[in-house]
């Protein structure tokens, strides 16, 4: 069987509200065949230069003056900290796994997944002035969102690792204090925080011969923040071993939604209309189409990758209709951009 590409995973690393791109700062990874590393650039791709070496994953905090990346070694990952203008990279959280990683609106936070590889893990969250860490929730875990004020993270949790184990959407104060539960069905997962509402994909198992073999199918839903009125917004008919839609980026008026439809040997970015669910592929649909990591430009610009996943892509902007991208880095991915 070929390598499955699921767009879930894709959206659980970094999501992101919207950002406008004039005076920002892109952070992304290089992969050659000496290793790995970390740059630095404008928002159009000029001015170029390497952070560090080694390093995966970048985020730059909205101030555009604060690097965090993930590098391995010794048997295991830790999230550093570099300043953007360059210097010795520092940890801050060690032992961090695949899962979550993502930074607050006004960069206070982090949110990471910690703990051993096999086994629950813990979803932390770093207070960046300080470099205090803390374990919001123990288990396994599902996408993460800050609130647009960075007081609240969303996030989805199960108890046992399985992709039929039962999921639900958290919501916990950064400050402290207990998460409380706002869905309670057990079949949702990414949230993606928005200017007003929750976006998640709610999932269900596919059906038929050889269906242990093929994921949960996802499609698009919205709730408010405490989890009222929530809404089904798309209902599309997921094929075999494919994962369906998980939501990446909210446009700043909460119309538009970038997703990311993945699964085996699949994965392409999908524009979704929130109020009428009428989607539209952005760039090619083929294996390794765009994926799609923020909008800019009034949620009219995405800001991805073509090409494979392991960052030996293009790093382009295509207009929300998904026509003629604008190569910014060739043979680069991971790009995240800083608010203005």
């Amino acid at each position: 069987m070929r390598r499955a590409v699921l767009a879930g995973g894709l959206a659980a690393v970094t999501t992101l509200v919207a950002v406008q791109s004039a005076s920002a700062t892109m952070v992304f990874s290089r992969f050659t065949k000496s290793g790995t590393s970390v740059w630095i650039a404008n928002d159009n791709g000029s001015g170029q230069r390497r952070l560090a070496t080694g390093g995966t994953n970048p985020m730059i905090s909205s101030d555009g003056q604060t690097v965090f990346f993930q590098t391995s070694g010794r048997n295991r990952t830790d999230l550093m900290q570099v300043p953007a203008t360059g210097g010795t990279p520092k940890p801050v959280v060690r032992r961090v796994q695949y899962g979550v990683q993502t930074i607050s609106p006004n960069g206070a936070w982090v949110a990471v997944t910690t703990g051993p590889l096999n086994g629950a893990q813990h979803l932390t969250l770093l207070d960046v002035a300080t470099g205090t860490v803390r374990n919001v929730a123990t288990g396994y875990f599902y996408g993460a969102s800050f609130s647009p004020d960075s007081t609240y993270l969303a996030y989805s949790r199960a108890g046992r690792v399985s992709f039929k184990a039962p999921n639900d959407v958290y919501v916990a104060p950064v400050s402290g204090g207990a998460a409380r539960n706002i869905t309670n069905d057990g079949h949702s997962a990414y949230p993606v925080w928005g200017p007003t509402q929750i976006a998640f994909s709610r999932w269900k198992l596919h059906y038929g011969p050889h269906h242990e073999q093929s994921g949960p199918a996802y499609n698009i839903s919205v709730m408010n923040p405490d989890g009222s009125d929530r809404r089904d917004v798309t209902n599309d008919k997921v094929p075999f071993l494919l994962s369906g839609l998980t939501a990446t980026a909210w446009s700043p008026d909460g119309t538009r939604l970038l997703t990311q439809f993945g699964g085996q040997d699949t994965t392409y970015a999908v524009g979704v209309d929130v109020a009428t669910g009428k989607e539209h592929v952005i760039g090619p649909k083929s294996e390794f189409g765009m994926t799609g990591t923020t909008l800019t430009n009034g949620g009219m610009t995405v800001l991805g990758v073509y090409g494979p996943p392991e960052a030996i892509g293009n790093i382009v902007t295509i207009p929300w209709t998904g026509r003629r991208p604008q190569v910014l880095v060739r043979r680069a991915g991971e790009p995240f951009w800083s608010a203005p």
